[in-house]
């Protein structure tokens, strides 16, 4: 069975993909002399631009880097080149899974973030429910959750854990809505409709007798 989605491609793009345009660059990952100093301490030359790469990634936009993920070659030079280091040696980097899990503590520390719990991915749900019965937009649904985890400092879980959140709320929101509709009417007019719809077929997206 396909996986249900909420998201279409470019829009799953805009949030969780990392950017490569001049302009993105610029602005997400362009790095501070404190952080240029951070990334010198303690660090091997190999595994400079991985640590900084990893660095960039929680901030902007705001999860982790994949094992075996390999960013847009852009972003990679234009990180390398803030210190001084070759590109080429990430895909070194790249396959150290412990390295990068070590590497990932001490970013969550220096950046300020930690990883969503439960209430956090709780928070998410409530919110999107409120943007859901607002609008029925997956992306603006989605676009709530991720507004609200990184308002709470946290990390942003995986995409797909989003999506079914964003899928999750949608559904409540609908359900909640026909509640609403129902709310009120009389015993008999309920069982009034149910007859109506169990006697009409679907035509052309319209109910039929």
């Amino acid at each position: 069975m396909a996986r249900r989605e909420i998201l279409k491609t470019q829009d799953r793009q805009g949030l969780f993909d990392i950017p490569a345009d001049e302009d993105s660059l610029i602005r997400h990952y362009s790095l501070s002399a404190a952080d240029r100093l951070e990334i010198d301490l303690r660090r091997r030359e190999h595994n400079k631009p991985g640590f900084a790469v990893q660095l960039c990634v929680m901030r902007h936009p705001g999860r982790v880097l994949a094992a075996g993920e390999i960013p847009p070659r852009a972003m990679l030079r234009y990180v390398a080149d803030q210190i001084g280091a070759d590109p080429t040696v990430f895909t070194t980097y790249a396959r150290r899974e412990e390295t990068r899990r070590d590497h990932i503590a001490r970013l969550m520390i220096y950046v300020g973030v930690r990883s969503a719990t439960g209430q956090d991915r709780r928070a998410g749900l409530l919110s999107a429910i409120e943007a859901a019965a607002m609008s029925d937009s997956g992306a603006s649904i989605v676009n709530v959750i991720v507004a609200t985890l990184r308002e709470r400092g946290v990390l942003l879980p995986a995409a797909e854990i989003i999506e079914r959140m964003g899928l999750a709320a949608r559904a409540i929101a609908r359900r909640l809505a026909e509640g609403a509709l129902i709310e009120g009417l009389a015993p008999e007019k309920l069982q009034a409709l149910d007859k109506l719809l169990e006697g009409s077929v679907l035509v052309g997206g319209e109910m039929t007798p």
